[in-house]
């Protein structure tokens, strides 16, 4: 009986400590236009998303984010692990993508495991904060695709602005893109507020645009 209530004891102080090492967090979001490499999923207009995350302090991490788009909505899985050697961050994990949406009938049919890429990135910061990320398409062969992205970020305090270009090198699984951000911080919420232009190298691509609201917990 002694031996049992140590091990109880044991696990309980396990628990607690495993619990204290796991960060939790989230935000939400209001923005005019959802905008996903250079594209609107939401044909230009607005919506909700949110994102919730469990960090270890290890570095492993995992979290979900929804969004919801212009008919239906999508939530995304993701898992991952982030350290830094030498200065260099190092972050590569999976992202699962699943979306709700009206099957041939106009009924609402839940997909899972539609689409899926890991990730590998590397940033570094000087000046200015750099980073390239390399995504390859997994689950699905017929949209297997390879994007390298590349992004520079600087924040100035009261401000921030970042660019990213996002090289398909892959043609056949769909264009390159481009974006500009530029954003304000305010403490006082814990949100930020930002303007993001977009477009893709697609024949015939339209810039698209979103201001979007953010309070993160």
């Amino acid at each position: 009986m002694k031996f049992i209530k140590l091990s109880l004891v044991a696990a309980i102080i396990a628990s607690s400590l495993v619990a204290d090492a796991i960060t939790v967090s989230g935000d939400a979001t209001l923005t005019s236009n959802a905008l996903w490499r250079g594209t609107s999923l939401t044909d230009d207009t607005a919506t909700v998303q949110a994102t919730l995350g469990l960090e270890h302090e290890s570095g492993v991490y995992a979290g979900i984010w929804g969004t919801g788009l212009t008919v239906g909505s999508e939530l995304d899985i993701y898992a991952g692990y982030a350290t830094e050697i030498a200065g260099i961050g190092i972050d590569g994990g999976f992202v699962a993508y699943t979306t709700t949406g009206p099957d041939a009938n106009g009924e609402y049919e839940y997909t899972t495991d539609q689409y899926g890429e890991v990730y590998l990135g590397l940033s570094y910061s000087t000046v200015v904060d750099l980073g390239v990320t390399l995504y390859k398409g997994v689950l699905e062969a017929d949209e297997d695709s390879t994007i390298v992205e590349l992004a520079v970020d600087k924040d100035f305090g009261a401000a921030y602005v970042g660019v990213a270009y996002g090289a398909q090198l892959d043609e056949d699984t769909g264009p390159s893109y481009y974006s500009a951000t530029v954003g304000m911080p305010f403490e006082s919420v814990k949100g930020d507020l930002s303007l993001t232009y977009a477009n893709t190298d697609a024949d015939g691509s339209d810039a698209v645009f979103a201001v979007t609201y953010t309070t993160s917990f």
